[in-house]
């Protein structure tokens, strides 16, 4: 994952234009809601995550909503989900870089999604809701877990706020966004641990040589 993305995220210029071509207005922030690529995880979080859109917008009315969709859902499945939305949306069914690339901020459903949304150098919410059942089992079997995010599992500290199960409300949620949009200090201080992160993961590049050069060696000592 680390390898697969393209240094053209990181130019401010390239990226202004494909926001621009995406229908992004110069000037707004760009807020990415993700539930998941399952159905069920649709289901579970997209109407929490577009009721906290309701409570950004209300106060920051410069900011626009970005809902990539992914291949395994219909886009019709979502617009069923979307009468009176009442907020600016704007649906992609591109590849998640693509979409992810245009965000400034993002909340996402927990899973390898929130490392790629790291990974991009956007700020986010991880959330993640299960069947009360389930999680009243996990809390009993899981033991000495600190974070279920992928970012804070690598980095080991709470770099992102996390909710998880009955934490997860529109309130949760949208207090930690208008938090960073009125603190641009504080997302770049989460940006900086992203740099930290990618630091961590490092590169397979060097993995990839050296099982290349050791199985052409393989290969010669056959011939």
């Amino acid at each position: 994952m680390v390898d697969s993305i393209s240094l053209d995220y990181f130019t401010p210029e390239k990226r202004e234009m494909r926001r621009l071509q995406a229908g992004i207005n110069r000037g707004c922030t760009v807020i990415g809601l993700m539930p998941g690529s399952r159905r069920s995880e649709i289901e579970k979080n997209f109407d929490v995550m577009l009721e906290a859109a309701h409570k950004i917008y209300e106060h920051k009315r410069q900011c626009v909503f970005l809902l990539p969709v992914a291949p395994s859902i219909e886009v019709s499945d979502i617009q069923d989900r979307l009468s009176n939305s009442g907020v600016p949306l704007i649906i992609q069914k591109r590849s998640p870089q693509e979409v992810i690339d245009l965000m400034d901020l993002a909340i996402v459903a927990s899973g390898t999604a929130t490392l790629l949304v790291a990974l991009l150098n956007k700020p986010m919410v991880i959330i993640y809701k299960m069947a009360p059942l389930t999680s009243w089992l996990l809390k009993r079997v899981v033991k000495g877990v600190s974070f279920f995010g992928l970012p804070n599992l690598i980095l080991k500290r709470a770099v992102v706020p996390e909710l998880f199960q009955e934490q997860v409300s529109a309130q949760a949620i949208s207090s930690h966004i208008l938090e960073w949009l009125d603190n641009p200090d504080s997302v770049k201080e989460i940006q900086k641990s992203f740099n930290e992160l990618k630091s961590e993961l490092g590169s397979t590049e060097p993995v990839l040589q050296s099982i290349v050069w050791f199985c052409s060696q393989k290969f010669l000592k056959k011939v």
